[in-house]
């Protein structure tokens, strides 16, 4: 049987990440952690390395990669050249599509180290 994927989820919005970790755990995904951000991310990543990360770009810190879908806040997702971006309101299907994507591009890259996030 194939492992799960897991998937980091933070953001601020707590009812909006539980959603979130809820729908992907019905597509068989597995959430470690879902993280309000800031310290306590970085800390959790590193002892936790999840496969990927779905972070709310409105976040009040430097770790962004999702957005409104308006143009300056997707112009400002790409900075960190993420995988995929899901733009709110999403859909169930947006979600399910946009982490086909990103693990099929995971699979086809090699895995970052914690180390690797931290010279981020």
């Amino acid at each position: 049987m194939k492992q799960p994927v897991k998937i980091l989820v933070v953001g601020e919005e707590m009812i909006n990440e539980a959603n979130i970790s809820m729908q992907l755990c019905e597509m068989s995904h597995e959430v470690p952690g879902i993280i309000p951000g800031g310290k306590d991310t970085l800390s959790h990543i590193q002892n936790n390395l999840p496969d990927t990360a779905l972070i709310d770009i409105q976040f009040k810190v430097s770790l962004n990669l999702t957005a409104n879908g308006d143009d300056a806040n997707f112009n400002r997702a790409k900075g960190p050249h993420p995988y995929a971006f899901i733009f709110k309101p999403y859909k169930k299907l947006d979600l399910q599509r946009n982490f086909e994507l990103s693990i099929s591009q995971l699979q086809n890259n090699s895995h970052p180290t914690s180390h690797d996030l931290q010279n981020r």
